[in-house]
């Protein structure tokens, strides 16, 4: 019976009355199974992600900002940031295997931004895709590590992964050191070095950052590099809102991607949402490592001001 009502609804274009009365059914039981069959993975609607191109928001920040493309999601008025994240994770998840190709080295950051993207990215060949994680790991309670992220796009992918199974941030310098010059962890290092794109979210300098409550650095350090003028983070890295990366101890004690090599790929795929991520995005875009933007209409609309 649900399957029936699935195939209907879906496939045949009957309303869920119809349904209801072709199938000796009340109404809000076909709602029910219409619910269930998406809940099992059953029915799967996707979307098109060019859609979410052409609006006039889309095509202002495009100009403004001299991006390659920028994808703007509708946000009704009262949407919570943690929903218009997962809205924009869909759009972004949708489009990404559109976005490769045969040969192509894809970087993937970490986050919850990040992590909400891999949860959606539609399945599928892409080609003979690489995909490699950019910053080691951390132990967190949060789910979205640096490997959860990247190892989830490139099984949805079926593509290469090459992970970075060392730890994000070091005690000191020197051991940082160190194990970025352990022949293993170079070659994964030089790995990095040669994407020629990158998936990455756009980091507040605020207390309540990730980058903070992983332990990265301190609510005091961070006041410190605020003083410097950290504006954004990228990959757990500071830069100022020229998008200059800050030379700090922090960034000398981490295990991953140099900034330096972030900077003016084949494409950089930022997605960003909320008014905390104005100044980040801006930051971001200024110093060259984004040339394509995912994000909500209110904070597409706050980039214009």
């Amino acid at each position: 019976m649900m399957l029936e009502a699935a195939w209907q609804y879906y496939n045949d274009g009957q309303n869920q009355n119809e349904i209801a009365k072709y199938l000796g059914l009340s109404r809000s039981t076909v709602v029910n199974y219409l619910a269930e069959a998406r809940e099992k993975g059953l029915v799967k609607v996707s979307l098109n992600p060019a859609a979410f191109q052409e609006v006039t928001l889309a095509r202002q920040l495009r100009e403004l900002y001299g991006l390659v493309d920028a994808y703007v999601v509708p946000r009704p008025a009262g949407l919570s940031d943690a929903d218009a994240l997962r809205r924009v994770g869909r759009v972004a998840g949708e489009w990404l295997p559109g976005m490769l190709s045969d040969g192509d080295v894809l970087g993937v950051s970490w986050g919850e931004t990040i992590y909400e993207v891999s949860l959606n990215v539609k399945e599928g060949f892409v080609g003979d895709v690489t995909v490699v994680q950019l910053v080691g790991s951390l132990a967190t309670p949060l789910v979205f590590a640096a490997e959860t992220c990247s190892s989830n796009i490139a099984q949805r992918l079926s593509a290469h992964y090459v992970n970075l199974p060392v730890p994000a941030y070091l005690s000191n310098v020197e051991l940082a050191r160190q194990l970025r010059a352990e022949h293993h962890v170079a070659t994964q290092l030089d790995v990095i070095k040669r994407c020629n794109k990158t998936l990455f979210a756009a980091g507040t300098c605020t207390p309540d950052s990730h980058i903070v409550k992983v332990g990265v650095v301190t609510e005091m350090q961070l006041h410190k590099l605020l003083d410097k003028g950290a504006a954004a983070v990228i990959c757990g890295q500071f830069i100022d809102k020229d998008g200059n990366p800050l030379e700090t101890e922090v960034r000398q004690r981490m295990i991953c991607v140099d900034l330096e090599d972030m900077r003016n790929k084949d494409a950089g795929f930022l997605v960003a949402v909320g008014e905390a991520r104005v100044a980040p995005i801006k930051a971001v875009i200024k110093g060259g490592f984004a040339t394509h933007l995912l994000t909500c209409a209110r904070t597409a609309e706050l980039l214009l001001q």
